[in-house]
Formats: structure tokens, C-alpha cells, sequence
């Protein structure tokens, strides 16, 4: 199954997401992109095949490095083993669980913005409405 948060924006390549998906048999692939403050955003460690090693929800390292950018892969038993009954966040309850143990990710080079501030929202819609006019789609 394909999870997107509706609160960041960023492009992301399916086909690389889902080859280290199917070639490493993981419980969760997660689309991940450089930033430079990662403090409001889940960080990660990746190693050297793309096994995520550690993931930590809102780090308070300020230092540039990769974070979560909000698109998942989740393997089905991933998706049945999620609690019904309290209110659940991938990020915080399960992708931390994983980290080690079937959660992989596939670093990116494309922007991603966080479009859930006013700020980040007004810099997402400058970008596409840059790129929207360089496709000329009139």
C-alpha cells in the first residue's frame, strides 16, 4: 500500500521506491529527502543498502541531514499489525519499530516542502507554479 502525508509535497520516483521495496522484501520503504533543519521533521539514519538503521521523530539535531518526506510503502501484515482502537502515527509508533528490521529507504534529490505552515505552502506554490509554466501546458 502507498501512504502520503497531505502535509508535505515532494516528488518522489515510484520506480526506485518500489524495486528496493520488492528486492530487499521490506515492511515499509520510505521516500526520504536532505534538509536543512530537520527539527520539525522524522529523521533517519541510512545505511549503506538502504536499510534505514535508526528513525527518530522530530530530532532536535539542527544539523542538515535526511528526514522522512512523507511517502510510504507499506507491506500488508505492516498495515494489519497498525492498532485500531487508539489514535496511531507511523511515524512514532511503528517506523521507529521497524528501523533495523525491515524499514527501507531511498534518499532523493528533488525539493520537498512542508505544506502545512503558511511559509512552506507559499514557497511549494511559487516552485510548481514555476515549473507548471516551464511545461507549457497552456
Amino acid at each position: 500500500m502507498l501512504a502520503l502525508n497531505g502535509d508535505s509535497y515532494c516528488r518522489y520516483d515510484w520506480n526506485q521506491l518500489l524495486e528496493l521495496h520488492l528486492t530487499k522484501k521490506a515492511a515499509a520503504t520510505i521516500w526520504l529527502a536532505e534538509v536543512n533543519d530537520p527539527r520539525g521533521y522524522g529523521s533517519v539514519a541510512l545505511g549503506p543498502d538502504g536499510d534505514v538503521t535508526a528513525f527518530r521523530e522530530k530530532s532536535t539535531n539542527a544539523a542538515r541531514q535526511l528526514a522522512s518526506a512523507g511517502v510510504y510503502l507499506l507491506r500488508r501484515d505492516v498495515i494489519n499489525a497498525i492498532p485500531t482502537k487508539r489514535k496511531v502515527s507511523l511515524e512514532v509508533d511503528i517506523f521507529p519499530s521497524l528501523a533495523g528490521s525491515g524499514l527501507y529507504g531511498v534518499a532523493g534529490s528533488d525539493p520537498f516542502f512542508d505544506i502545512g505552515t503558511p511559509e512552506g505552502l507559499s514557497t511549494a506554490r511559487r516552485v510548481l507554479e514555476t515549473e507548471l509554466q516551464g511545461l507549457d501546458c497552456d
